[in-house]
């Protein structure tokens, strides 16, 4: 899975990412992010989830195809009209997006739930760093930060 975010997520982003870490004000916000202890796929992943809702939120509302995660995730961002806005990638809107997604990927990938109405995604966390070891990337990879997305945007160096 996490081969896969650095694999896919930087040709689902080619356009998007090279604005997000260009721009200081975004760059600083996943900075702080990686300070918190937050990986390299996490973030990915996080960006990523948001784009897709932008997208969704540029979509006509009769248009919206069944497959649309799956689409979009196969989709080039060069087929969109409009670049996606870089206010949208603050650190608090990926901490909140990462909330949603472990709460999604607990569910799917590890079939964990909640008996509470609201779940504790602290919770949820903690548990999945503890157990399922969350908060590992055993992936090598250029480093997202500092060694930026390759000529073709990957973050994997072909044979590794």
């Amino acid at each position: 899975m996490i081969r896969d975010n650095y694999t896919d997520l930087p040709q689902v982003l080619i356009e998007t990412l090279p604005r997000v870490l260009a721009d200081p004000g975004t760059r600083t916000g996943l900075q702080e992010l990686r300070n918190e202890g937050w990986l390299d796929w996490q973030i990915l992943l996080a960006l990523a989830n948001i784009a897709a809702n932008l997208r969704l939120q540029q979509t006509s509302p009769g248009s919206i195809p069944r497959d649309y995660p799956t689409r979009f995730f196969r989709t080039p961002e060069s087929h969109y009209a409009t670049a996606l806005p870089l206010n949208a990638f603050t650190a608090d809107s990926l901490r909140a997006q990462m909330d949603v997604t472990l709460l999604a990927v607990a569910q799917r990938r590890w079939k964990l739930g909640s008996a509470m109405t609201t779940p504790n995604p602290q919770a949820f966390k903690e548990l999945s760093i503890t157990r399922y070891n969350y908060a590992t990337d055993d992936v090598p990879h250029r480093d997202l930060l500092n060694g930026a997305p390759d000529e073709r945007g990957g973050l994997i160096t072909p044979g590794t």
